[in-house]
């Protein structure tokens, strides 16, 4: 097109009025134009919570799921210690055992016997060690001793 044209087609579209100007109305200008009625209002509000209200609960059920499936970090470390054989190794039963004030044995066998019967009963080992005073103990007794 020759500069010619261009200027007489602007010239044109300036001779128009607003509304030729502009064939397609914007999204905002249309949603401004509706003006719906109030019970079309209550409806779509209405809608609106429901919809709302049913991908919360579908959000829940997705995020209580996840839960079940996880796997804890101890869970985790517990069974690639199993893999690895940790909790078979001399080492390791010998100082639990004895950290539960049980004297280990001499067999391995036996030491894991002596580790499975002893994850059931409560570690008394540090309570029995510490022996109670026969009688208590008064600030008059400790300054008498000095």
């Amino acid at each position: 097109m020759s500069k010619r044209t261009i200027e007489e087609y602007r010239a044109i579209v300036a001779a128009r009025p607003m509304s030729e100007k502009r064939a397609k109305i914007s999204r905002h200008q249309h949603l401004m134009n509706q003006k719906p009625t109030l019970t079309t209002r209550r409806n779509q509000i209405k809608k609106y919570k429901e919809d709302v209200l049913r991908g919360e609960n579908k959000h829940k059920k997705t995020m209580d799921l996840m839960k079940l499936r996880e796997v804890s970090f101890v869970d985790k470390q517990i069974a690639r210690d199993k893999a690895l054989g940790k909790y078979e190794s001399r080492t390791f039963l010998e100082s639990v055992l004895r950290h539960r004030g049980i004297e280990p044995e001499e067999e391995i066998e036996d030491m894991l016997e002596q580790y499975r019967l002893s994850k059931y009963e409560k570690p008394m080992a540090a309570v029995t060690s510490i022996t109670a005073p026969e009688k208590p103990i008064s600030w008059d007794d400790l300054l008498e001793e000095e």
